[in-house]
């Protein structure tokens, strides 16, 4: 079994594919194999990569199972490999970034996940893309946890002027793109899953990056791992909240649906109560503001209560078995959150 197993997950995915796959094949580090789960994509993915790219796994589903389910599916089939690195079909890899990637992962045992840096790509697109153009402005260094209870993705619409150059530890790494060891994904696994499939699509990542940490892992960033991510070049830095509606109304009703409910999943699962009842105006204060945008503007994310309610005893069932097992405490977890 390969060192590292490349995994994608697909869905209408085709018009990335020739720059991603290209960039992963082209990598200085060989000892790799590439599989992609399809989730019953109609553009010709699968059959653009069997003409293409004869070497590479193909599991293609007839319904789409989300990121959460495909992934798990990859990854149960390449559990045998050291490591595991997700990767986005809109990511273009530097040729040296498993090298360096996997290099740091070996000279540390304790490291779960492993992040680059990666910048944005602005493309503009008639179908397919017209043009596309690497800049210097970041996509993500790593997560970060607000005292509200959101996460963001560190130095996200930065222009890179080397202020993220600096090897450290990170409180998770975005699944965008990430080096995982696959012996921490085994030991997170719950009732057979390593991401979560209830959330199926949107923050499994952090899920995952959380449950990591609280299972006792690092998560590493790695600045000279570079790559780069098809995602708009011009958001600023730090949004207004205009600008956030307006990020937030350019998103597929499904993924806004996901999000709300997703980030309540993921705090049932993960906070400990002290750090929940220490933060608690700053979170209620945050989900006031976002119940009232979605009853004025966007009722159909409501249905995500329903979600929420139905679910509450399982995601508390999760909870238990995710804390029985945490290594750190809640004073360590507060390390991580920002001010």
């Amino acid at each position: 079994m390969p060192m590292v197993s490349i995994n994608l997950v697909t869905f209408n995915s085709k018009k990335f594919l020739e720059n991603c796959l290209n960039s992963v094949f082209d990598q200085t580090f060989r000892d790799f194999q590439v599989m992609v789960v399809d989730n019953a994509s109609m553009d010709g993915t699968v059959d653009y990569i069997k003409k293409n790219f004869p070497k590479v796994y193909i599991l293609r589903n007839n319904q789409n199972q989300g990121f959460s389910g495909a992934h798990n599916q990859a990854i149960e089939l390449s559990r045998h490999s050291k490591y595991i690195l997700l990767t986005n079909p809109d990511i273009i890899l530097v040729p040296d970034f498993l090298e360096k990637a996997v290099a740091k992962m070996e000279s540390d045992a304790s490291l779960g996940s492993l992040g680059g840096k990666l910048r944005k790509v602005r493309s503009v697109m008639d179908g397919d893309f017209v043009e596309s153009e690497k800049t210097q402005v970041i996509d993500t260094t790593g997560l970060s946890m607000l005292r509200n209870g959101a996460f963001v993705e560190r130095g996200t619409g930065e222009t890179d002027l080397g202020q993220y150059d600096t090897d450290e530890e990170v409180f998770g790494v975005s699944g965008a793109l990430c080096l995982y060891r696959t012996q921490a994904l085994e030991s997170i696994r719950w009732e057979g899953e390593y991401f979560d499939r209830d959330f199926f699509v949107y923050q499994e990542d952090v899920d995952v990056a959380w449950r990591l940490a609280l299972g006792g892992w690092k998560s590493w960033y790695l600045p000279a791992a570079m790559a780069y991510h098809y995602r708009g070049a011009e958001s600023p830095g730090t949004w207004s909240q205009w600008e956030i509606i307006k990020n937030r109304r350019r998103k597929s009703a499904l993924v806004n649906y996901c999000s709300y409910r997703n980030h309540f999943y993921l705090l049932v699962k993960n906070l400990y109560w002290s750090n929940f009842f220490r933060y608690l105006p700053f979170i209620a204060f945050y989900e006031f503001r976002r119940f009232v945008y979605i009853v004025l503007f966007e009722t159909r994310t409501l249905r995500a209560f329903a979600d929420i309610a139905g679910n509450f005893p399982k995601m508390l069932r999760k909870r238990r078995g995710i804390m029985a097992g945490s290594k750190i405490t809640a004073r360590e977890v507060r390390a991580w959150i920002q001010k």
